[in-house]
């Protein structure tokens, strides 16, 4: 009354480990009281009571949860399989161990006794932790497939190769289709009938139910056939991801034909948010073959694409990247869906923040292949005219650019650790305000620090270790404007292109 029903809405996990990790740790102030004989028998009547009122849920529940993962022809033999090892461990062990305790007469021997069954106890709650299944409100059919349910998604063959297997399974999808067709020619006949009232019309409803689910398990065979086809070709490298696609799609079909066929709305939502699950999962695969396409395309120098896109090294690692970040994005929307399928609002809403991240990380990476398209554009305008220093100009952009980019990242986390760089009469708060204003970022002033850091580096390369004082006057820093060269020298010295050597000397990123 109070413990059963929280197995189905908090769920088997939390509820299994929770009472037998609760029924280990309550045992050990049981043994103290049982040695101290605090409070007299009743009080030790009390606790033991509230021991075994936390462990007998999660015992009593587990050797049948635990079932639950097997098929159902095999549940029944796998409940009597724990139950009687169990038994017959428990049955041995106990009264061995325990028996010459309890004959001892010695108080500290049974506690001992109470702390290696809390022990034992607790090994069983972290094994419920690290193995156990969530199967909550679930069907036995969906945690685990039925034997005869596999043998009919193979075509009701086990043998013969993969192209024979998939012949059967379109020769199946066929006689479906010829089900589906009699169904709907059913629903026309009673729809050209006259009178029959609700009786008709809800035999109709059936029809056309029936005919629509015979198309869906049609077009799950067709997807299994079309994995069998793809296994059997063995060309390409992405064969497993092509097939393991199929397979998620006709996970999803199949779900779909759940749905249709469910008793209640809350079964079909159910179902339904299983099929989305598998679609994305499906989606993802898809993704990931893309990837492994451009990763070979950049390592093997294989054919560019098809289209009219630049294509090169730079630009196919780039998709490659971004059909990844689209690979998670339908990775976290499958989640959500199977979140949603569970009923773990929780962890719905977990997912579907993972999506927008996702999502957003999916939009950088498209807005890379972009940057990576329109420098190989470029790259190929200047080997077309002859003028190789195009691509080497618009790439030296592109490295300042980043170079820029961390800087600021590098100055705004600064800024979110404390104040101090802004204290008056420090040059580097100079130096920010010259390069921020109150409209934001100076693009010209960060490209004009970029230059002068650039100019302090040279210098070094040049001279080797120098004063301070001397590096300024080579530089011609004292027209640069106020703070501008201790600035410019932090933000090297930051950036690893010069090294401080002592109080006032300066030296090249790569001397000792």
């Amino acid at each position: 009354m109070t413990l059963g029903r929280l197995f189905d809405t908090l769920g088997r996990k939390p509820m299994i480990a929770g009472s037998y990790l609760g029924a280990a740790v309550l045992t050990v102030p049981l043994a103290w009281v049982f040695v101290s004989q605090l409070g007299g028998p009743w009080f030790f009547l009390a606790m033991l009571v509230l021991t075994f009122f936390v462990a007998s849920a999660g015992a009593s529940a587990a050797y049948l949860t635990v079932s639950e993962i097997f098929p159902m022809e095999t549940r029944a033999l796998a409940i009597a399989f724990f139950y009687a090892v169990g038994t017959a461990i428990g049955g041995i062990t106990g009264p061995l161990l325990f028996g010459g305790f309890i004959e001892s007469g010695n108080r500290e021997l049974v506690a001992i006794g109470f702390l290696v069954s809390g022990a034992v106890v607790a090994v069983g709650g972290v094994a419920e932790i690290l193995f156990g299944v969530r199967a909550e409100r679930a069907s036995l059919e969906d945690i685990a497939q039925p034997l005869t349910a596999a043998d009919a998604e193979d075509g009701g063959q086990g043998d013969g190769d993969e192209e024979t297997q998939a012949q059967r399974l379109r020769r199946q999808a066929e006689q479906v289709r010829a089900d589906a067709a009699q169904h709907r020619a059913t629903a026309a006949d009673l729809r050209a009938r006259d009178g029959g009232g609700r009786s008709r019309d809800d035999r109709m409803r059936a029809e056309e139910t029936l005919a629509e689910i015979a198309n869906l398990r049609a077009a799950e065979l067709e997807q299994i056939a079309e994995a069998r086809d793809v296994l059997a070709a063995a060309r390409a490298d992405d064969a497993a991801l092509a097939a393991r696609a199929g397979e998620q799609r006709a996970r999803s079909l199949a779900e779909r034909q759940e749905a249709l066929g469910a008793a209640d709305e809350p079964t079909a939502a159910q179902h339904a948010d299983r099929a989305q699950a598998a679609q994305e999962h499906a989606l993802a695969i898809d993704e990931q073959r893309r990837s492994a396409e451009e990763q070979r395309a950049a390592e093997h120098g294989e054919p560019d694409d098809t289209d009219e896109r630049p294509a090169g090294p730079e630009v196919h690692r780039a998709r490659a990247r971004l059909y990844e970040a689209r690979a998670a994005v339908h990775e976290a929307r499958a989640a959500a869906a199977a979140a949603r399928a569970a009923r773990h609002e929780q962890g719905a809403s977990d997912a579907e923040r993972q999506v927008t991240r996702a999502e957003q990380q999916a939009d950088a990476a498209e807005h890379r292949v972009t940057a990576a398209e329109h420098r190989k554009a470029a790259d190929d305008i200047g080997a077309r005219t002859g003028d190789a220093e195009v691509g080497q100009r618009l790439r030296r952009e592109h490295e300042m650019q980043q170079r820029i980019r961390e800087r600021i990242e590098r100055r705004q986390t600064c800024g979110r650790s404390g104040l101090g760089r802004l204290r008056p009469g420090s040059s580097a708060a100079l130096a920010s305000a010259r390069l921020w204003g109150s409209s934001g970022y100076d693009g010209a002033a960060e490209r004009a620090l970029d230059r002068e850091i650039d100019v302090i580096a040279r210098a070094l390369e040049e001279h080797g270790t120098i004063p301070r004082t001397e590096l300024a006057r080579m530089v011609g820093a004292r027209y640069w404007g106020p703070g501008r060269f201790s600035a410019a020298l932090q933000a090297a010295v930051e950036e690893g292109r010069a090294q401080r050597v002592g109080r006032q000397a300066i030296a090249p990123s790569d001397s000792g």
